[in-house]
């Protein structure tokens, strides 16, 4: 089923706070978001707070064009928060609630954000420097009121007209970090365009109708929750359910209370789920479309016939690029992708740039309409260049084409480690497990779950004549990476890690020694 974004809107109406517009005015009273233990919001009513909220952001003397972070859970507080910034012409910056200490200030360092808007339960994550009484930075912290309302949100301000701020296509709208194999994770700068062709694919693809609820319960820093769910839903004039978090006894009771009948989940979820006991609210569930991640496809036969939903699986795509988009009556098969994208040019490249005879190649792709991509990567001018070599958008990731033309996705170029629907960059965890005095060397690499995806591995060396262990690298880990980033296995080894020619660490032969060693299990030495 083929569609084109220019056939569904004209371009002018092609950012964020237009589309909002079109879809208030139409929808008015219509129910447009659901969230566990709070009144319904209908368009009318959540856009009444956009614009309380957008008179408060104004006294900022933020302008437009700059950047602001966001350190908030899911919540309509977030939504609002996106929304009055993007009709005021600023920057979204989401970043993970779970960030903090060293890792959440070079990720505020690099934004370089005019404000930064924080939960109240999560203001002692800010590094000190940022909540100093008046120092450079700004911080608005966002607390929920009695009555379900914002402490940001202006009084009596939710009728006046919002402020007149003209909003391009191709403006930048976000900043989504992404994860790096060898170096910092990069934020990657989205205009409004790539946004709505992002929210149009899925919109489109899995043919959402205003009658729909779609759920999710991943976080709004990510592309999956904020197009494929949220914006998907606004493309169609549905209704969101959006909860706080995954957790596994609430899912399918959230899904029916809130009339779900899309939802949406990664591959660990779906291996969680069918792990537990059957309940109650199973058989009460009424949704039509499941839209997992692939990692989650190997489970989809048993996933539809125990929940009795269609399990549609994503093909391919990125933060940085949106490329091959879902195809419901493709069955959900491990590493399948599709066939040929129609907004795209595909090509598999060996490593010095020239197209595979055959086997597989490294995905690159360039777009045929404009605007459907990431713009660069934020204060990363030689990383940006790299990822554009030769004229193609560089994925990163190994796939092959088979005789009728079908792509299939068979590992990734880099060693990006994909942990329960996180992308993980093993530079990061290695750079600050390196940060323990006793440590001499350090090594992250990935290991195969039928859990996760994949487990986090970290291998480390001690110095000489000082005492390491398991339990001191756990502690470790706990004071300075966030939970998704935390090592499922840690291993101490003696010696020196092993080296590829290059003088590089030869994961590969750890991986191996690892699986072979009688002390193989979370948490093992040797």
């Amino acid at each position: 089923m083929a569609h084109s974004i220019d056939s569904d809107l004209p371009y002018e109406a092609r950012t964020l706070p237009a589309l909002w517009r079109i879809r208030v005015a139409s929808g008015t009273d219509a129910p447009c978001l659901w969230f566990p233990d709070r009144p319904q919001e209908s368009w009318a009513s959540l856009d009444r707070r956009v614009r309380s909220m957008a008179s408060r952001l104004a006294l900022s003397d933020a302008a437009a064009g700059e950047r602001v972070c966001m350190l908030m859970q899911n919540s309509p507080e977030m939504i609002v928060v996106f929304l009055a910034l993007w009709h005021l012409g600023l920057v979204a910056v989401p970043l993970s609630p779970q960030l903090s200490g060293a890792l959440l200030e070079e990720r505020l360092r690099s934004i370089d954000p005019a404000l930064v808007v924080v939960d109240a339960p999560l203001v002692e994550q800010l590094p000190a420097g940022w909540l100093q009484e008046g120092g450079s930075q700004r911080v608005l912290v966002n607390s929920v009121e009695e009555h379900g309302r914002s402490s940001l949100e202006s009084d009596g301000a939710a009728d006046e007209d919002l402020p007149s701020v003209e909003v391009r296509p191709s403006d930048p709208a976000l900043i989504l970090f992404t994860s790096g194999s060898s170096g910092a994770a990069k934020g990657c700068v989205m205009s409004h365009h790539y946004a709505v062709y992002y929210a149009w694919v899925f919109w489109r693809y899995m043919g959402y109708e205003a009658d729909d609820t779609l759920y999710t319960c991943l976080p709004l820093n990510h592309c999956h929750a904020l197009f494929a769910s949220w914006w998907a839903s606004v493309l169609a004039g549905a209704r969101l359910a959006l909860s706080t978090r995954f957790s596994a006894s609430r899912y399918w009771q959230e899904i029916v209370e809130s009339k779900a009948s899309a939802c949406s989940a990664i591959g660990m979820m779906t291996s969680i789920l069918l792990a537990r006991p059957e309940s109650e609210w199973e058989s009460r569930v009424a949704v039509r479309l499941a839209h997992v991640s692939a990692e989650g496809a190997l489970a989809m036969p048993e996933f539809e016939r125990r929940f009795g939903v269609k399990a549609v699986t994503s093909r391919y795509g990125s933060t940085e690029a949106m490329v091959f988009p879902p195809a419901v009556g493709l069955p959900p098969v491990p590493g399948l992708i599709g066939p040929a994208p129609a907004d795209w040019d595909v090509a598999l490249l060996d490593e010095d740039g020239r197209p595979v005879a055959g086997g597989a190649g490294e995905l690159a792709v360039r777009p045929r309409v404009a605007q459907i991509m990431f713009d660069g990567y934020v204060n990363a001018p030689e990383a940006t260049v790299a990822a554009f070599r030769g004229l193609w958008f560089h994925t990163g990731d190994l796939v092959r084409r088979d005789d009728v033309g079908m792509y299939w996705f068979v590992g990734r170029a880099t060693d990006t480690i994909r942990r329960r629907g996180e992308n993980i960059s093993p530079w990061e965890v290695e750079r600050m497990v390196a940060q323990q005095p006793a440590v001499a060397e350090v090594a992250a690499f990935a290991l195969s779950s039928t859990i996760s995806g994949e487990d986090l591995c970290v291998v480390a060396v001690p110095r000489e004549a000082a005492e390491l262990t398991v339990e001191m690298l756990e502690r470790h880990c706990e004071q300075t990476l966030p939970r998704y980033m935390r090592p499922d296995h840690i291993w101490v080894r003696g010696g020196e890690l092993p080296k590829t020619p290059s003088d590089k660490v030869d994961k590969a032969r750890l991986r191996s020694e690892y699986a072979t060693t009688e002390t193989s299990r979370v948490g093992a030495q040797s």
